[in-house]
């Protein structure tokens, strides 16, 4: 949603739906100095260049009339959202990701801190990138972009974690991450493995159960090998 003035923005009529549109799309391309013909090529790809130009100037207008004539800077036919006056979940989200990378490679290392800052990351993503829109080319790019980050960020702190034994914080850290991506395999043997050196074996199994219901009811299929190998594994112990 975009808030203005902390209010939600209303965007329902057909123009200001389009000027949204422009919106999302400025920012799916990254929200700086992003080209005209680019934009008019996404957002009207059957318009030839002089009625493109003519409804992109037009629903230019309207959104800056519904944002603010600050937040959009257009020079040399390049649009930027001026980040002085706008706000953007998914920048201050990348930012953070930044930031995580930064203090992992700095010694020594902060366990609460980086946890912190990952609870934040995970806060400030929740979800796919316009997850409910259609599904446009330029939005899966960015959608997908920031969803490697998240995996990865994740991935590697609670690595760091795991090594340093600090199983508790890691697996706090794997609930949360699959609360936002219940189909991520990488996460849920990581979880099991955490659990497992905890010594909670039926939260384990109870990891991989649930693993199985969701692969199995969203792609058909049963989990990956190495899943069934720890589950197998666990069963053995018990």
């Amino acid at each position: 949603s975009i808030l203005l003035n902390n209010q939600t923005a209303d965007f329902s009529n057909n123009g200001q739906k389009k000027s949204l549109e422009l919106l999302k799309t400025l920012i799916a391309f990254g929200g700086r100095e992003v080209g005209e013909v680019r934009l008019c090529e996404a957002l009207w790809p059957d318009s030839d260049g002089d009625v493109a130009h003519t409804t992109f100037s037009v629903t230019l207008h309207r959104l800056r009339k519904l944002i603010g004539t600050d937040a959009l800077l257009l020079n040399d036919s390049r649009l930027t959202l001026n980040p002085e006056v706008c706000w953007v979940d998914a920048w201050e989200y990348e930012r953070t990701i930044g930031k995580i990378k930064q203090l992992l490679n700095t010694r020594p290392i902060d366990p609460q801190h980086i946890t912190k800052m990952v609870e934040k990351a995970i806060d400030l993503y929740h979800g796919p990138y316009l997850g409910n829109e259609d599904e446009q080319p330029w939005f899966l790019t960015y959608r997908d972009r920031l969803h490697s980050k998240f995996i990865r960020c994740l991935l590697d702190v609670c690595t760091y974690l795991e090594r340093n034994q600090r199983y508790d914080e890691a697996s706090h850290l794997y609930e949360a991450g699959l609360d936002i991506d219940d189909l991520c395999e990488s996460i849920y043997v990581k979880l099991m493995a955490c659990y497992q050196s905890l010594g909670r074996r039926a939260q384990a199994m109870k990891v991989y159960q649930r693993c199985h219901s969701v692969i199995k009811a969203h792609y058909g299929v049963e989990p990956s090998n190495e899943l069934q190998t720890l589950f197998e594994s666990l069963k053995q112990c018990a």
